[in-house]
Parts: C-alpha cells; structure tokens; sequence
C-alpha cells in the first residue's frame, strides 16, 4: 500500500467513542519500509504523506498499470500550488484556443485517451 492508503486505512480506526489504536507492520528488514512507516508514525497530514511517499516509490505511470516507480517525467510537488494553478489556467488556455487540439497532434492522442477512459461521476 502507498501512504496514501494508509493514511486512509488509519483514519478508519477508532471512530467510536473508545480508545483504539492502528499498528502498521512490515514483514521486510527494508529500510525504505522503516522510513515509510516513521512517517506515518510522524505525520498526520495526508498531503505530506502523499508527498514522502511520492519521494520514495515514484510517480508510476500516468496512462499504465504501473502505481509506482520511477519515469522520466517529472512530476510536480502536490505544494506547489502555483504552478498547478499556473499549469492548469495554460491547459484551460490552449482548449479555449483549440478545443480538439488540432494544432497540437500529441496532446490531441492525450485528449481523445482522456476522452475515451474517464468515467463520468454518477
């Protein structure tokens, strides 16, 4: 599991009126598995869980199966809020220019996989 999960999976436990406890273990003598579990025990911010865990699994692929791993993209930090609001304000700037993408052959393939897997919210 990514820390994400676990993340979720602790915020599970305890939600009654008791005292309850969440115990992660590892079968592994791995230190990358220490220090994940250290920053489950240290933090509690699902954001910056999310962003140790993103330092030390990778990405994994974007269109794949692969939920981790390291690529050649590069990916930016969930903090950075700028420069997801400055990437996303550029995305929304070319689809009003060019809305099937025509002058951008790539990106047209990106949008029409985008376009044929996303699953409208019910």
């Amino acid at each position: 599991f990514g820390l994400a999960q676990l993340h979720q999976l602790r915020g599970r436990v305890g939600r009654g009126d008791r005292e309850s406890y969440c115990l992660l273990f590892t079968s592994t003598q791995n230190s990358q598995e220490e220090t994940r579990l250290q920053a489950m025990s240290e933090h509690d911010s699902g954001f910056a869980l999310a962003e140790i865990d993103l330092k030390l699994r990778g990405p994994g692929e974007i269109f794949g199966l692969t939920q981790h791993g390291f690529t050649k993209l590069k990916v930016a930090r969930f903090s950075d809020s700028r420069l997801v609001a400055d990437t996303h304000q550029a995305a929304a700037d070319l689809v009003k220019a060019d809305p099937q993408l025509t002058g951008h052959p790539a990106l047209a393939d990106v949008l029409t996989t985008l376009e044929t897997n996303v699953v409208e919210p019910n």
